[in-house]
Parts: structure tokens; sequence; C-alpha cells
């Protein structure tokens, strides 16, 4: 089902048939000063994208000889979408300022997929963290993203919160922390990032084992590789039963298993670049093997 259909079918009368082009016309969209809005409103665009295709998806394998008619409702994705029409409410609210801006980027983004363009996105910050796997991942899947260009932290930290994802601590009061609560903090061997702390032990040592072995397997070998390609390897050849976090929602395995293009530029600025580092100047590995 196109957008243009799912527009005809929310309570935007005053825009007429013709609404979508004319939004999807305006200039706004490629004005310079436009440009930063739209990338910061991609966020909520996202989640509206994520569940179009996933409920696009759910709707032809319940009824795959059937095509959707001209006008019809879009059958919801989930409970929480049954609940809540994001999109439509998008379309029908958002009409001034940033807000318009969002919407502006939801329309371009989606005619740009249906038009068979490709979108590589950067994530930068500690978003995986937070968790940002629960929308990036289904995203991929639906065929939403075509490459990526992302931190180190960003990258490890995806891998760490499948596999120690009962281990993190939340801190919602860190801002009246003293010294002391930071050193306790550090004596139980977690890493705090403002309000989430990793958990040294589940998360770095669980994987430290797998992949040192295979820095030193491609020093004796001479093989080289990106960064992202030992992750992929990695996280694809750890079983299920190391799983603590849902898989559905790490966004590394998704790109893995779609093989995506990623662009991880200062791979050393994380905590698997550091303990690469380490190996390095000890002579067990070669700097090399990483390609740059």
């Amino acid at each position: 089902m196109g957008l243009g259909r799912v527009w005809r079918t929310t309570p935007l009368g005053r825009f007429g048939e013709d609404g979508l082009e004319r939004l999807s016309e305006n200039p706004r969209i490629h004005g310079p000063t436009q440009r930063w809005r739209l990338t910061t409103a991609l966020s909520t665009v996202f989640s509206i994208l994520v569940a179009r295709k996933i409920e696009m998806g759910e709707a032809q394998r319940s009824h795959p000889q059937r095509r959707p008619r001209s006008g019809s409702r879009p059958r919801a994705a989930s409970a929480a979408s049954r609940g809540l029409p994001v999109l439509e409410f998008v379309l029908a609210n958002y009409t001034n300022f940033n807000a318009r801006a969002t919407r502006d980027a939801l329309v371009a983004y989606w005619r740009h997929i249906e038009g068979g363009g490709k979108m590589f996105w950067a994530v930068a910050g500690a978003m995986s963290s937070a968790q940002l796997g629960i929308t990036l991942a289904p995203a991929i899947r639906a065929g939403l993203i075509h490459g990526l260009s992302v931190t180190g932290a960003n990258l490890e930290e995806s891998l760490f919160r499948l596999v120690a994802h009962h281990s993190y601590q939340d801190f919602p009061g860190y801002r009246y922390f003293r010294k002391q609560d930071d050193a306790k903090i550090l004596a139980d061997r977690m890493r705090r990032v403002t309000d989430t702390s990793i958990p040294e032990d589940e998360a770095f040592r669980v994987v430290e084992k797998i992949i040192v072995p295979m820095w030193k397997r491609a020093t004796a070998g001479g093989e080289r590789r990106f960064w992202h390609e030992y992750f992929y390897e990695l996280i694809q050849a750890i079983g299920e039963k190391t799983y603590e976090g849902d898989p559905d929602a790490c966004w590394l395995l998704a790109a893995a298993r779609a093989n995506l293009p990623i662009v991880v530029p200062g791979h050393e600025d994380s905590t698997f670049g550091n303990i690469f580092a380490s190996y390095v100047k000890s002579g067990e590995v070669s700097a090399a093997i990483v390609k740059s």
C-alpha cells in the first residue's frame, strides 16, 4: 500500500486528492535551511515507516492472494498501532513549525523508498546502549536502511545489549551522585554512561574471549577485514543460549544478516578498539588485520 492511499484515508479533506503531491513537492523539503531539520526529525519518521512496512508485510502473509481495496483503512501492525495510528496522527496534526518538518521528512523518506531509492544512516552518541535497536533493527529488516556509518562504541554496544541485557543497571538519580557513589559503581565492575551502566564482566569478557582468537587467526593468516566484518562474524557465530536481550531488537544482528555495508570511523575510540590496541602493543596481533 502506497503512502498516497494511506494519505487519502486520513481526515485531511482540506488538502484534497493532490494533497500528498503538493506536500512532497514543497520546496521547503529541498531548502538548505531545512535539511538539518529533516535530519533531526527522522527518529519519529523511523517508527512510523517501520510500522507501515511491518503492517504491509503482515497483511501480505495473512492474505497473499488479496490486494488491498482502494481507499480501505490500513490494518494495524500491533496492539500499540491499533491504539494510536501514528501515521494518521502525524499527517493530521504536524502542520506547523518543527512538527511540519517531521511530516515533510516522513513523506520525503517514504516516497524516496517507494521510488527505489536507498538510505544511508549515521549513528552517533551512545544510542545502542539506549536501545536504539528496538526501532533500528526492524527498520533494517523492513528494507528502510541500506548502509550505516556508526561509531565503534555503537557497533559493539549493540552486541553488548544482546549478550548482557539483564545485567545492565539504570541510575535515574545519577545527577545527584557523590564521588563515593561512582566509586562503588566502579568497584562493582560497571561502566556508567549517564543513567545507564554497562556490565563489564557479562558484556566485555564474553565478547573478548571470542573476538581475540579471531584477531590472532587473522594475524597468522595475513587476513585483512573491515572492523565491522569481525563483529558480523562474531554475532552470527555466538549461540542463542548466549542471548539475554531480544535478538529482534539487535540492530547489529539485523545488519549482519542483511550484510549491510558499514563505515566505522575511528574504531579505536571504543572498548574493543582499546583492547585491540593493547594486543597490538603486546605483539600478539597485527594492526594490519583491520582495513581502514
